[in-house]
């Protein structure tokens, strides 16, 4: 008789499955109490037409989005008629976005980085109630780990098959948020960079994407005339940065005491991460706060708390960067307990479920 031995999983995967589950509980946690907001109330009702060229007057030639999102609803809303079957595809693709987070970490700065970023992006607050939203927020984040994910492909092989879906995913980004087709930008200025001596290893990509975004460079002309949606938000200013940044830390002391602790690990083995590819990461977060603040003070505000949430990724792994350089048993140690107080802070000092579910309208303009 064959005697068979049973591996004991490894840590690693262990920690990995219950940050996954963390995020995924916490997103489906009491889903189908899961409300309706104004935001997308508004956009249910522009979706709900006779017919898609409505849908195109009045829903994305009058909007400040790109042509997805209402697009999208009209159709699902053929077969979905309760708010969690209306929420369920962006619910998915928020976990989704989880385990891209991690494989992006992985692959560009380390598998503890990624993972930790994971932990960051699953138990957040502002993720969070963004993931459970039917608006472009979740399908964003998705696209840009997406996208992250299909550059390092290109980067690692740069064969038309690799090439042509790296296109997709930065056209696709581009058909859901503007401030998406700016990290679309950011992505293929580094893929220029990092293939300067192939650069017609990038043709496809630039055929493919010019080719698919066409049709919405046309409507987006339409929407630029419209300049920005200054009668709704006002210009960003000092104070308003800083709530942002307390936004991402919960605005609670216990999560900003962690993100900044981490932050600290991080800077602490500054000479240690790969720099270059921390850069990228940054400029994938920096890039729509800056761009975003200044069209906003020079034409039009247009920046809001939920535009930067597509960097957010970006900017938790490299929070999570030094973990990768702690030894391991310490850095497991360190992604459990963080993943735990994030779901305190979150679900207990936030009281989040309790005041999101039980007034879904003022979780719009947090």
């Amino acid at each position: 008789m064959h005697s068979t031995t049973f591996r004991k999983p490894s840590l690693h995967l262990v920690v990995l499955i219950l940050v996954m589950t963390s995020g995924v509980v916490m997103r489906f946690w009491n889903a189908f109490e899961i409300p309706l907001t104004y935001d997308e109330y508004s956009s249910l009702y522009r979706a709900q037409v006779a017919g898609f060229q409505e849908v195109l007057d009045q829903g994305i030639l009058t909007d400040a989005h790109p042509a997805f999102t209402n697009t999208f609803l009209y159709v699902w809303l053929k077969v979905a008629h309760t708010p969690f079957l209306i929420k369920l595809p962006f619910l998915l693709l928020s976990c989704m976005a989880l385990w891209l987070t991690y494989i992006n970490g992985r692959n560009w700065l380390g598998p503890r980085a990624g993972l930790l970023g994971a932990a960051l992006l699953s138990v957040g607050e502002f993720p969070l109630m963004y993931s459970q939203i039917a608006r472009p927020y979740s399908v964003g984040l998705f696209s840009v780990v997406f996208s992250m994910w299909a550059l390092h492909r290109f980067l690692h092989d740069s064969r038309w098959s690799k090439a042509v879906v790296l296109g997709i995913a930065l056209a696709f980004g581009a058909y859901v948020h503007h401030f998406l087709a700016l990290i679309g930008l950011v992505l293929a200025g580094y893929a220029a960079y990092a293939k300067w001596r192939s650069l017609r290893s990038l043709i496809p990509v630039l055929v493919t994407g010019i080719v698919l975004y066409f049709p919405q460079l046309l409507i987006t002309l339409h929407q630029l005339g419209h300049k920005g949606i200054g009668t709704v938000i006002s210009t960003p200013d000092i104070p308003w940065l800083a709530h942002h940044f307390s936004y991402i830390g919960n605005h609670d002391l216990l999560w900003k005491v962690c993100l900044l602790f981490l932050l600290g690990i991080t800077i602490s083995k500054w000479k240690l991460v790969n720099r270059r590819h921390l850069l990228v990461f940054l400029t994938i977060w920096l890039a729509p706060l800056f761009v975003g603040w200044t069209y906003s003070v020079a034409v039009a505000p247009v920046l809001q708390d939920r535009v930067l949430i597509f960097g957010l990724p970006a900017l938790f792994v490299v929070i999570a960067a030094g973990m990768d350089y702690l030894k391991p048993h310490l850095a497991y140690a360190t992604i459990l307990i963080i993943t735990c107080l994030g779901i305190y802070s979150t679900a207990a000092n936030r009281d989040y479920y309790a005041l999101f579910y039980a007034n879904p309208f003022s979780g719009v303009v947090a």
